[in-house]
């Protein structure tokens, strides 16, 4: 299914999904710390 080292069109489809995830959580951790904690304690 996935080749060993990833590359290719699928490649870069599955890191712009994985960076849509996870760049909103790390702009939040580093712009607004206090945001996260009343997340994370609601």
């Amino acid at each position: 299914m996935w080749k060993a080292p990833l590359d290719g069109p699928e490649n870069l489809l599955f890191w712009c999904l994985l960076l849509s995830y996870t760049l909103p959580f790390i702009f939040y951790y580093f712009l607004s710390p206090t945001m996260m904690a009343n997340f994370f304690n609601a």
